[in-house]
């Protein structure tokens, strides 16, 4: 009598395994990765509320060469301890796991025609194998990258507000958004001590050295898009976004 409630329950999974032979920016590695989610949605007459849950976990092994290894040790980037040697390199093991929630409102101000929604959720995402282990540079890739092997997983606190609208000559939707990443996996240029960028000095030339770090952030904007005419034969659609970063630390534009 008070409405509709329509929910669900889900399971994923992934194995993956990745070998090359040649010459390679990451190193080889296995990962199996899994998750469980929940949802919920209560429709009324002219709100809908929906609460959503989900738990995730990974566990990835790299296989690195002598010289990467090294390297990654000296730069104070791995933690040797979770290493264990491997012919003329070194396994690394690594284990992630995160929650996420989120809950959602919409509000039918006018039906059909005008709606408002409020959604606050968290998110959160493992490091991939180039944030965690590329080293090294290509013709496509005209930087020297270097990842963050003890990266940890990027979490973020999330809030948007959009209202959209439905005329029978004109659709639009408005929203602006706002997050708190903790341990945004950041790529940047690095800087030498005196602030000047840093630069890489291979057999291959010079390159400007790029870093992955961890680094507090928050992210706002908004977006938005509107169409005239849809069904006719002639039409118009534009579409807008505006999206500023910074680190929390100082208030630095990133």
């Amino acid at each position: 009598p008070f409405g509709t409630l329509k929910g669900g329950l889900g399971l994923q999974g992934g194995f993956q395994e990745n070998v090359y032979t040649g010459l390679g920016l990451i190193p080889n590695h296995r990962s199996l990765d899994g998750g469980v989610f929940a949802f919920e949605r209560l429709s009324l007459r002219r709100v809908d509320l929906e609460v959503g849950a989900r738990l995730d976990g990974m566990q990835r092994t790299a296989f690195l060469g002598t010289e990467d290894y090294g390297e990654h040790v000296a730069r104070g980037t791995l933690d040797g301890d979770r290493c264990t040697p491997v012919g003329t390199g070194a396994r690394c093991a690594s284990a992630y796991h995160a929650g996420s929630v989120s809950l959602g409102g919409l509000v039918h101000v006018v039906p059909e025609t005008l709606d408002l929604k409020l959604d606050l959720s968290s998110a959160s995402r493992f490091p991939n194998i180039d944030e965690l282990y590329l080293q090294g540079s290509a013709p496509s890739f005209p930087v020297y990258a270097l990842g963050y092997p003890d990266l940890r997983t990027e979490t973020a606190w999330n809030a948007s507000a959009t209202a959209g609208l439905r005329l029978p000559w004109l659709t639009g939707e408005l929203s602006g958004y706002a997050g708190i990443v903790e341990r945004y996996i950041y790529f940047a240029p690095e800087r030498t001590a005196s602030g000047e960028p840093a630069y890489e000095v291979t057999i291959r030339g010079a390159w400007p050295r790029y870093t992955y770090s961890p680094i507090p952030a928050a992210l706002y904007g908004f977006d938005g898009s509107v169409a005239i005419a849809e069904e006719a034969p002639r039409g118009m659609e534009a579409r807008a976004a505006v999206v500023r970063a910074v680190d929390r630390r100082d208030g630095s534009q990133l």
